[in-house]
């Protein structure tokens, strides 16, 4: 019998920090940019997902292809004789797009990016301590990270709560990796745009509560993943996600490549 898990476990849990590094930094000395990902499964295969701006970032500012491809790193810990220590795990190689891929305008980027991996990287990727705001543990560390199903793939819809959750803040030190994990609960969803669902937060945006959570996999109350994130408004109550109908193009390109 499978032990049952709070929403907010589930969601830290189905989240993956990433760091990108220069390609002389192999070992993820010096991050140059932190976001987030998910793992998921499509089609008996194995996907790592991120925002392609983690990846890319000068590409967003100059909005055309202009950056070297970096080293992709996603960041979990190890257990070892009660010790627990910071690990990267390398990602390669990572598919990249523009809107060509999906029928739009060639000259424009599309924010996603993706790994086809072997099944033997799930099991390193652990979970640090996740504390509520009263300093109750919500998640020991050492739990595996959570393999999303594509079965639970779905749409937004306005009777529902949405939810994102993740680290940021993120320090390296020594074998320790420092960051605080956050979850951002009770989001409505306010309508679907061309490229993008937009959702409301409860409370105004401020940047340092969001920032490394680009990428990371975007759920209802109930589990439902429905996309990725990719933008916040700070200032305002205003979040972008990616939806899942324009990132499974993608995974088939994917497919077909590898194929």
């Amino acid at each position: 019998m499978k032990k049952e898990i709070s929403i907010t476990e589930y969601t830290s849990r189905s989240t993956c920090a990433v760091a990108v590094c220069r390609n002389n930094d192999y070992d993820c000395s010096n991050p140059i940019c932190w976001g987030s990902g998910f793992i998921i499964e499509y089609k008996k295969r194995i996907f790592f997902v991120t925002a392609d701006h983690v990846i890319h970032y000068e590409d967003y500012v100059e909005s055309k292809r202009v950056a070297v491809n970096g080293n992709v790193f996603l960041l979990t810990n190890k257990v070892k004789k009660n010790e627990f220590k910071f690990l990267v795990v390398g990602v390669a190689p990572i598919y990249y797009f523009d809107k060509k891929v999906i029928g739009d305008d060639a000259r424009q980027l599309l924010d996603c990016a993706i790994c086809l991996l072997s099944k033997k990287i799930i099991n390193p990727l652990i979970s640090k301590k996740i504390k509520d705001e009263n300093g109750v543990d919500l998640l020991s560390k050492g739990n595996c990270k959570i393999l999303i199903s594509s079965d639970v793939i779905d749409i937004p819809s306005k009777n529902r709560k949405y939810l994102v959750s993740g680290e940021i803040n993120h320090q390296i030190s020594g074998v320790f990796l420092k960051s605080n994990l956050v979850s951002h609960q009770s989001i409505s969803f306010s309508k679907e745009e061309q490229d993008f669902y937009t959702f409301h937060t409860p409370s105004v945006i401020s940047l340092s509560n969001w920032k490394g959570l680009s990428g990371a996999p975007f759920f209802d109350d109930k589990g439902s993943v429905v996309g990725m994130l990719t933008d916040v408004k700070v200032g305002y109550h205003i979040i972008h996600v990616l939806p899942f109908n324009r990132i499974i193009p993608l995974l088939e390109c994917v497919i077909a490549n590898e194929s």
